[in-house]
């Protein structure tokens, strides 16, 4: 045989091998960050490409995972504070005078949904002073 074969011998091989340790991973029952640890672990222990890919390929579906876990848990947390400040408005209404915010205090409701805008702009500054981190950590060990 020659080396180009023997090369891509090895590839399926190994990608064989890689097959059955995933599923094995997949298989346990323990959390999603265990098991992205070890498949990290696999993906070092690889040489060939398609077996690196192989492991990328679930490393990112774990990670689209998560992100949508973390997606769908803004999005009930700010559906949820709006049906509760649109409950208070409604009992506003029709109790005047429990209402915190009447027009002989300085704040006003609207000025609440203005300060609101900058809770994504505080959560953008920290993803970015985060990133900046990393980007930092990442350096510094080269």
């Amino acid at each position: 045989m020659n080396e180009q074969t023997e090369n891509r011998l090895y590839a399926y091989e190994e990608n064989e091998r890689v097959t059955a340790e995933i599923e094995k991973i997949f298989s346990e029952n323990v959390s999603n960050l265990k098991k992205m640890k070890k498949l990290k672990a696999l993906r070092n222990e690889v040489s060939a490409p398609i077996s690196r890919q192989h492991i990328e390929y679930f490393i990112k579906k774990i990670n689209a995972a998560k992100r949508r876990i973390i997606l769908k848990f803004i999005s009930t947390a700010v559906v949820t504070a709006y049906l509760i400040f649109t409950l208070f408005r409604i009992y506003w209404y029709y109790k005047p005078e429990y209402n915190p915010f009447h027009s002989s205090t300085n704040i006003t409701i609207i000025d609440l949904i203005v300060y609101s805008y900058f809770i994504p702009i505080i959560l953008i500054v920290v993803y970015a002073i985060k990133s900046l981190l990393k980007r930092g950590g990442k350096a510094n060990r080269q």
